[in-house]
């Protein structure tokens, strides 16, 4: 087994909660400090929530014809764990693409809020996973609390409760995932103020969240209805984002 392979099980395990208390202490205490990994994590969820919206049958038809050396994706060694994400997530996100653009094409006008009622996927929780049946009796119930309710998508409970956390924490997560919550619960304004907080953090360009930012920036444009902005923000995401590219053309062909 290659040490890319252990790295990938080891997150798998992480995220789906099969690790015991110590080893996602270890796991934790890793990622606060190794950015790379944060990234590996946030990837390789984003492509389970995408496979978890696709058909499996249709996915599995679109990626033969994505590449042969798919079809064997089952049998063949993990070179990487990038390598093997980005070809699930491309494939995933190309099969959701088409059904999205054949939803809009129905519409005879365009609703920036009912697009990002479409468009929108709360960001995967990498930073507090919760084990179903979980009770925190902690200094961190409050994380969890928040945390399981966004997961729930009680977003305004989550919103409250990551407002607290986003004040009294240096962790600059919190605001991401309140900029998210937020916007689960349809609250545009709010959602812009948190992710503009956030960009505005001396040490922002170290999480590896800009496109992510940057995209949930642009629906919470959009929810709004402040098109202009929102469509500054996909232009370079189009071309430059692997996950977000696909479906950021796709809102900029809606809204011209």
């Amino acid at each position: 087994m290659t040490p890319d392979q252990d790295l990938y099980d080891q997150i798998e395990a992480y995220l789906e909660g099969r690790l015991n208390e110590e080893a996602v202490a270890a796991f934790e205490r890793q990622l606060q400090s190794d950015p790379e990994l944060v990234q590996e994590v946030a990837d390789l969820r984003t492509a389970r929530f995408l496979l978890k919206s696709a058909s499996y049958d249709v996915l599995k038809t679109q990626l033969k014809s994505y590449s042969k050396e798919l079809e064997q994706v089952d049998t063949t060694p993990i070179v990487s764990i990038s390598h093997f994400v980005w070809k699930w997530a491309i494939a995933a996100s190309l099969v959701l693409g088409l059904t999205v653009t054949w939803f809009w094409m129905k519409q005879n006008t365009v609703d920036t809020a009912d697009l990002v009622a479409a468009y929108y996927v709360p960001y995967p929780n990498i930073i507090n996973p919760v084990k179903m049946g979980e009770k925190s009796h902690s200094h961190q119930e409050v994380e969890k609390e928040a945390m399981r309710a966004y997961e729930a998508g009680d977003f305004m409970r989550a919103a409250e409760l990551l407002e607290q956390l986003s004040m009294k924490s240096a962790n600059q997560w919190w605001l991401f995932y309140l900029g998210n919550a937020y916007l689960g619960a349809k609250k545009g304004e709010l959602a812009s103020r948190a992710f503009l907080s956030l960009k505005k953090q001396p040490t922002f360009l170290n999480m590896g969240l800009s496109e992510q930012t940057d995209w949930y920036l642009a629906l919470s444009y959009l929810q709004m209805g402040r098109k202009s902005e929102a469509k500054a923000l996909l232009r370079p995401i189009q071309t430059s984002s692997k996950i977000y590219g696909p479906k950021a053309k796709e809102l900029l062909d809606q809204l011209e």
